[in-house]
């Protein structure tokens, strides 16, 4: 999807404002994030969150990415219509 999204961005020319990147949030440490992929604008995190067993790591890890007044965005499932909650796949 990182590479669907980077192509759509480069066809509509808006490349230079606007990039995917897909990060190993759960292995990384907030002070080794290359700087080149800081101070971004907005990051968004879609439909990971359930997955991830430490969220406040990943929470750190994705708001360093983040320049100051930078919005972090996280959409996730909490619960399903079919009644699953996020705790039962932990």
């Amino acid at each position: 999807m990182v590479n669907v999204y980077n192509d759509k961005a480069k066809n509509n020319n808006v490349s230079s404002k606007m990039h995917a990147l897909s990060l190993d949030v759960l292995s990384l440490d907030p002070s080794e994030i290359p700087q080149e992929v800081k101070d971004v604008d907005v990051v968004v995190c879609s439909m990971s969150f359930h997955h991830i067993e430490n969220i406040a790591h990943a929470s750190r890890v994705l708001a360093s990415l983040l320049k100051r007044g930078g919005y972090l965005l996280v959409v996730d499932l909490l619960q399903s219509a079919f009644g699953i909650d996020v705790a039962d796949f932990r």
